[in-house]
């Protein structure tokens, strides 16, 4: 299953690690969840790209369909490479793996929710200017719940780095445990980034039909 895991996720702290024989550090979270949200960015980016040519009338529900199973099983996977890590009696470390492998749930429900939403909307409701409207608003709901969590998880990683620093978890302290906190409201591909790109899209179509 580990050897599975790595080759289709991308994903190599359970299966290192426990190779050493070591448990990770703060930075190993850090940086493993780093990687984690990079490569659900680009599949995220795929569903959204499927997203837009449904409403420009290129595509078709088949191909955001395939695009999102792909996401929810990538996301499901890096979920369980987390949960599986030997972390020990290290309370602000379990806490940032439990507030990453929640966020990694969350996201997988979400993910699939929001785009079939925004789909639905831009299929039922009569009106190009009420359309564009209704999938703004739903696209804001989303920014506004992914960014609860990313607040969230940037305060859990201050706690683990500055416990690793005071030597609770062996940390190098030449490392400060604030520059962790901003990448993870605008990493590339996150809902924030994707919702956006799609809501600049929305907009240059109402200019367009403005002109025309």
């Amino acid at each position: 299953m580990k050897h599975r895991m790595v080759l289709t996720t991308g994903l190599f702290l359970t299966f290192s690690l426990t190779a050493l024989g070591r448990a990770p550090s703060a930075q190993d979270l850090i940086d493993e969840f780093r990687d984690s949200q990079l490569i659900l960015g680009k599949l995220h980016s795929a569903i959204t790209a499927a997203l837009r040519r449904e409403v420009a009338g290129r595509g078709d529900a088949t191909e955001m369909e395939k695009a999102l199973h792909h996401f929810v099983q990538t996301a499901d996977e890096h979920t369980a490479s987390f949960d599986g890590l030997k972390l020990g009696s290290r309370p602000a470390l379990t806490d940032l793996n439990e507030g990453y492998i929640g966020f990694l749930r969350w996201r997988s429900k979400e993910v699939p929710r929001a785009a079939r939403a925004a789909l639905v909307t831009w299929r039922s409701i009569k009106g190009e200017s009420a359309r564009r409207k209704a999938m703004e608003d739903e696209l804001l709901s989303a920014v506004r719940r992914e960014g609860r969590w990313l607040e969230e998880l940037a305060g859990l990683e201050r706690s683990a780095m500055a416990d690793a620093i005071e030597g609770l978890v062996g940390h190098d302290a030449s490392d400060p445990p604030g520059r962790h906190a901003a990448w993870l409201l605008l990493f590339p591909g996150s809902s924030v980034v994707v919702a956006l790109l799609l809501w600049c899209f929305l907009q240059k179509r109402r200019r367009g039909s403005r002109v025309g």
